[in-house]
């Protein structure tokens, strides 16, 4: 604690009081003397103290009144606009165009189904949002302790069926009956390894933006502030001499030696499984077959033959099939004439 503000506790606390003038006096009353020593070594930090104490606060709190809370326990959509429903325009009919495949719907995939895209609202086959599922793995509760997590994207509402509060059966979050019920694949955690080096994801720095130095609110920072055990450091993207320095990617800054930071560059989620990717097949290379004399001889390589390189065989070609057909005599005879004596 502060000792100028713990001695102007004991002091109030006596009974004492302490005004600060303007021009930076110290003026005091009822203030026992066993106080008086102290007063005089603290006189700077007191007057400080008391000039801050009677600043006035920036928010005060006041309390509503009757008429004003039930005011606002029955608004509605009238009385405050944010109540009020969005208004959603009308899209225009459009008729189908039999030229077109699908009849020009673009909303079915080859298989003829919907291409929907699944949100948060979106409704189960059991008649509950994806939000009201356990999208990811939770714990549950069995004798008063957590027992396990579930693995299932469930339903977690309970209903009241017969006076009694029950789950709801389904056993996975389904957009339409045809969808294949998925395992739920746990959330990475700020103290989760990481699958590359194995430090703490919180050692590793959050990827900003492009410009986000300079899109700050008052308190926040554009790169990251590691703490250890009695120290605290900025990551590799800290800049000292750059004002404008932020993370640019999701590099570990783990340390041991407080002199070099860990070389994992990248954040590998420990949850994922890798995909194996199938080996190429490789083409297996032909062996050149030397060619005999007769085709040397067509080729016109009859060098290379005699050399003993080894010459690839030639092709016969296809021929190709007229575009068009041919009819009677563009160009007919002209009538013979006798010739010209001069």
């Amino acid at each position: 604690m502060n000792p100028a503000a713990e001695l102007l506790t004991r002091i109030e606390t006596a009974g004492g009081s302490l005004i600060a003038t303007p021009d930076g006096y110290l003026k005091f009353s009822a203030v026992p003397p066993e106080f008086y020593e102290s007063l005089k070594e603290h006189k700077p930090a007191l007057i400080a103290l008391l000039h801050e104490r009677e600043r006035p606060c920036a928010f005060v709190y006041q309390p509503r009144s009757q008429a004003q809370w039930e005011r606002r326990i029955d608004q509605n959509y009238r009385s405050n606009h944010a109540f009020r429903p969005r208004l959603q325009t009308a899209l225009p009919e459009v008729e189908a165009d039999p030229l077109m495949e699908n009849g020009g719907a673009g909303d079915e995939s080859d298989t003829g189904e919907p291409h929907s895209k699944v949100t948060s609202t979106t409704l189960c086959v059991c008649g509950h949002a994806r939000k009201d599922h356990h999208t990811a793995p939770e714990p549950h509760m069995s004798g008063g302790e957590f027992a396990f997590y579930c693995i299932t994207s469930h339903c977690g509402v309970y209903s009241y069926k017969d006076g009694i509060s029950a789950p709801c059966s389904c056993l996975h979050f389904r957009a339409q009956e045809t969808d294949t019920p998925k395992l739920t694949r746990a959330r990475v955690g700020d103290y989760d390894l990481c699958a590359a080096c194995g430090h703490w994801k919180v050692s590793h720095c959050t990827k900003k933006k492009p410009g986000a130095a300079s899109r700050l609110k008052v308190g926040e920072l554009a790169y990251q502030i590691l703490r250890g055990p009695g120290v605290a450091y900025g990551c590799k993207h800290f800049d000292p001499c750059d004002p404008a320095c932020q993370c640019t990617s999701t590099s570990c800054s783990h340390t041991d030696d407080g002199k070099e930071f860990c070389g994992c560059e990248k954040f590998v989620n420990p949850w994922l499984t890798p995909k194996t990717r199938a080996a190429a097949k490789k083409r297996t290379p032909r062996n050149p077959v030397a060619a005999s004399l007769a085709v040397a001889a067509t080729l016109g390589t009859l060098e290379s033959v005699l050399g003993g390189a080894p010459v690839k065989p030639r092709r016969s070609r296809k021929k190709k099939a007229t575009a068009f057909t041919t009819g009677g005599e563009l160009f007919p005879p002209e009538t013979t004439t006798a010739p010209r004596t001069t």
